[in-house]
């Protein structure tokens, strides 16, 4: 579970710069001096170990996937589909993470309520100012995570 928070960690950092590398394609005109540049400052950045910044700059790639489409297909069981965003998955021997950027706290809130109707079980441990909702159904567990305003991690893996 650690290694998976790592990446994803690294994951958040990637997708900022994504967005800076944005405005440099737009700048030049070549979509990959952006992607270049994000693997780049990814490599130098001595942020996590050399495997986790491997992973990060495979990511860059994935920038020309649609990731408005919630990722069903690669999640180890049924969950509501989040209300919006854009979506990353990062998977594991044993779990599964979902990177949902460009959201708020209300859509936290919207999908906790969504995931209750599911019949999920519902834990709220937010502390000091983290919010942070445990969830179990089914033998799942799933960990949901706002690290900043705009980002939430969804950790689904089974129970035990």
């Amino acid at each position: 579970m650690k290694k998976i928070l790592m990446i994803m960690s690294v994951l958040i950092l990637t997708l900022s710069m994504l967005t800076a590398c944005g405005a440099l394609n737009n700048f030049n005109g070549d979509e990959n001096d952006g992607k270049q540049l994000a693997k780049y400052l990814i490599g130098i950045s001595g942020l996590g170990t050399e495997e986790q910044r491997e992973q990060a700059i495979e990511f860059v790639d994935l920038v020309d996937a649609d990731l408005s489409i919630w990722p069903a297909d690669k999640l180890p069981v049924d969950l509501p589909k989040y209300p919006n965003g854009e979506f990353l998955v990062i998977t594991e021997e044993d779990a599964v993470g979902v990177s949902v950027q460009n959201t708020d706290t209300d859509t936290v809130k919207e999908y906790i309520d969504m995931l209750k109707a599911d019949g999920w079980v519902i834990v709220d441990k937010s502390e000091y100012g983290f919010v942070i909702y445990e969830a179990a159904k089914d033998g799942w567990e799933l960990i949901i995570q706002q690290s900043i305003s705009t980002h939430v991690i969804i950790l689904i893996e089974k129970a035990g």
